[in-house]
């Protein structure tokens, strides 16, 4: 981890130092606004250079990183040398969110899948059920008293064998 700071701190260094060739206003370009902006960033860039190069001995005179400083390493780069980093972590959240999506669709493929198998599991359920009907409403005897009652129950359904397939369903639930 120090090697990668130490190697990230030398580019971040090699970017803006003062000793190179410096960005000239006349060699880009540039809208008046940005002009300005640019001939102040170097400046900027020389005092950052400047703490980054003291972070530097006092974590290597001491073994360690200084006490007070807290933050994580992206916060002491500058945008243009955090680059590279950012484009790892837009890597790396990328193949994350592609694995979570992966796990999401295999999930709801086998949910359908086990909703089909549900559905046809009680399909076949009920034409065993409409079967059994089918039987019992031949073995009937309208005129008995489970006849009278069946007559009078089955009013209520679209025909006699719904009816007589609710009435069978609910007494194999009840002896269950």
């Amino acid at each position: 981890m120090t090697d990668e700071i130490d190697k990230l701190l030398a580019k971040v260094k090699s970017e803006y130092d003062p000793s190179g060739p410096p960005a000239t206003p006349e060699s880009t370009p540039t809208p008046p606004k940005q002009e300005a902006k640019a001939a102040s960033t170097p400046q900027n860039t020389g005092s950052i250079d400047n703490l980054l190069a003291q972070i530097e001995v006092e974590g290597k005179t001491s073994g360690r990183a200084p006490t007070g400083w807290q933050g994580s390493p992206s916060q002491s780069r500058s945008p243009q040398g955090s680059g590279s980093f950012d484009e790892l972590l837009t890597g790396v959240k990328e193949e994350f969110e592609g694995r979570d999506r992966l796990e999401r669709e295999e999930h709801e493929r086998a949910e359908r899948e086990r909703a089909e198998e549900e559905r046809r599991r009680r399909e076949q359920q009920r034409q065993k059920v409409a079967k059994k009907a089918q039987e019992w409403l031949k073995q009937l005897d309208p005129y008995s008293d489970e006849g009278f009652w069946f007559g009078q129950f089955a009013e209520g359904y679209a025909s006699r064998l719904e009816a007589a397939i609710d009435y069978l369903e609910a007494l194999e639930q009840k002896s269950e």
